[in-house]
């Protein structure tokens, strides 16, 4: 993890929630560094962690920060990857639309045709029409450098 810890940085605790750094207090003796731990269930809670990113002191914590926050990559799906029976609608817009077919290497829907990354980068998909997806296989973070 990158130190000294600066305000803005972004980092994964020890518990696998993201959290992000919102005050650093260099007067204060011990708990200097003010962060938002944002859990995957959707809330958010602040904790004052140690200047080297430790909860507690003398122990670990599940609130100690232990490595820089990389956004995930998103895979580029393939022919077999594309669900069938979803909507797609372009990303934040409201207008939905089924897939006509498809081809190793596009998408073609009533009105045109996306290739794979086209899709990733200008589509979404949903199944239950409530929760909207990215067009691409799981994400999976970058642990490299």
């Amino acid at each position: 993890m990158t130190l000294p810890l600066k305000v803005g940085q972004q980092c994964l605790t020890r518990s696998g929630a993201r959290a992000r750094v919102l005050a650093v207090d260099l007067k204060q003796k011990l708990y200097q560094v003010v962060v938002a731990i944002l859990y995957p269930e959707g809330y958010e809670y602040t904790y004052t962690v140690t200047t080297g990113g430790r909860g507690i002191f003398d122990q670990d914590s599940g609130v100690d920060l232990i490595e820089d926050y990389t956004e995930p990559k998103l895979a580029v799906w393939n022919m077999g990857d594309v669900p069938l029976d979803a909507w797609f609608r372009p990303k934040g817009h409201t207008s939905m639309q089924r897939l006509l077919s498809l081809t190793p290497t596009s998408v073609r829907f009533h009105n045109n045709t996306f290739s794979y990354r086209q899709l990733l980068e200008e589509k979404e998909y949903t199944l239950d029409g409530k929760t909207w997806l990215p067009c691409s296989r799981p994400a999976c973070r970058d642990t490299a450098g």
